[in-house]
């Protein structure tokens, strides 16, 4: 790593104000003639942003150059309860061996500096600001830093560890968008969404659902793979979605830029005319850069949650979904296969009444895994029986005449043997 020595020297003697800066007792090696090893010296910090900045004493701030600095990322703040000296606390950084002891002059010197060095990093910041943001963004409806949104972020595309098997879910959409944006060559977007739910009062953040697939190349999208709500047993019509919809710049790397977002409930979709939606697509900016389509069914009859029984709404959107919903086949790959990734498409067809359900289907055969697991017990098992043959044989110096009697037979009969072939 380069680093401008100047400036970082002025910013240490000539900042004004401070985060935090005192005296501490930093342990240090020593490699005197005397003096070897680790010891504690006292050492006057000063804490600015995510640089920790030591001098060998107060006085020697603005006439030297300080002896060291940290840069206080992807480290953590610990106590230290081995140390022999009161006070003591550790800064531990990943990826290095080598752990930063320090003890400060009282408990309460010592928490401060814990706390401070604690949320001095870019990333603790950067933490702070995005929950700060999905809380307001989760109770008002909008970004109250829109500027954010137009910055390029990456998304693993190819992950499936957090799809819902569609299989077991209650409730599936299907998405499609209308007059996307086009970029400022006049390209049309290659879409793609990603579902983000809010679980009201229990969760207070945005939390990643799934995400469909890229359509490359149109400002009118039609997603083919669908999207599911609930676990088998509930679905909470109260959750929250947001619907964010990006232009995939790189595939490779997964970098892409927001286009908009919309935000409705699955209570909306259900009591909705058809179970259809059509919303309009927010910018970053909130202003209209599209339209949304959520087409939602279910594929069993809905349960509500107990919390929202009591509400006659809820009871009427209940036998409605009853109605409604629709009677899927018995068979399921899970009673023959093991590890089963399911994922769901929805395809138009030339009638508007009907559409066409696939259903796309990931095992591995479960003899993939038990022959190897019986094989493993049998080898297991075998070592075992060894072991208890080499315990009832007793300590191995007992076996030593044993051996050299062996030994000696073995030497006389290849001299017998030498002998008769020499005569």
């Amino acid at each position: 790593m380069r680093l401008n020595s100047k400036e970082l020297v002025y910013i240490a003697q000539n900042c004004v104000t401070c985060d935090k800066e005192g005296l501490l007792l930093f342990k240090e090696k020593q490699d005197g003639l005397l003096k070897r090893g680790e010891t504690y010296l006292e050492r006057y910090f000063r804490l600015k942003g995510n640089l920790l900045f030591y001098f060998k004493n107060k006085e020697s701030v603005t006439k030297s150059e300080p002896i060291g600095l940290m840069v206080l990322e992807r480290c953590t703040v610990e106590l230290e309860s081995e140390e022999e000296i009161p006070n003591a606390f550790v800064l531990v950084c990943e990826g290095e061996n080598h752990v930063f002891k320090f003890a400060a002059m009282s408990e309460e010197d010592r928490d401060h500096w814990i706390q401070a060095l604690h949320i001095a990093s870019y990333e603790c910041l950067k933490m702070q600001l995005e929950s700060l943001t999905d809380q307001l963004q989760g109770k008002t409806g909008k970004n109250p830093f829109p500027q954010q949104a137009q910055q390029h972020t990456g998304i693993d595309l190819d992950s499936h560890t957090e799809d819902q098997v569609n299989e077991d879910c209650i409730l599936e959409i299907s998405l499609s968008c209308l007059d996307l944006k086009c970029d400022s060559s006049g390209q049309p977007p290659n879409p793609l969404i990603v579902i983000h739910t809010l679980e009201p009062p229990d969760q207070l953040l945005w939390s990643h659902h799934n995400h469909t697939e890229i359509v490359e190349k149109t400002c009118n999208p039609q997603f083919l793979k669908t999207i599911g709500f609930g676990d088998g047993e509930n679905v909470n019509l109260i959750t929250r979605v947001k619907v964010t919809i990006y232009h995939v710049v790189e595939r490779m790397t997964g970098t892409m830029v927001q286009l908009g977002h919309s935000i409705f409930t699955l209570r909306d979709i259900i009591a909705a005319e058809d179970n259809t939606l059509h919303l309009s697509i927010k910018s970053p900016d909130l202003h209209d850069c599209g339209k949304l389509c959520v087409i939602g069914w279910t594929n069993s009859a809905l349960p509500i949650s107990p919390v929202f029984q009591t509400d006659k709404e809820d009871e009427y959107i209940e036998q409605e979904v009853k109605s409604k919903s629709i009677n899927k086949q018995e068979y399921s790959p899970k009673n023959l296969y093991e590890n089963v990734i399911c994922k769901s498409f929805r395809f138009s067809t030339n009638s508007q009444k009907e559409v066409l359900q696939v259903y796309e289907y990931m095992a591995e055969s479960r003899w993939s895994y038990d022959i190897p697991h019986k094989l493993l017990c049998l080898f297991v098992e075998e070592e075992k029986r060894k072991v208890s043959l080499l315990q009832e044989m007793g300590e191995v110096h007992t076996l030593k005449p044993v051996v050299t009697r062996i030994i000696k037979n073995i030497n006389l009969y290849l001299l017998i043997y030498i002998y008769k072939e020499w005569l």
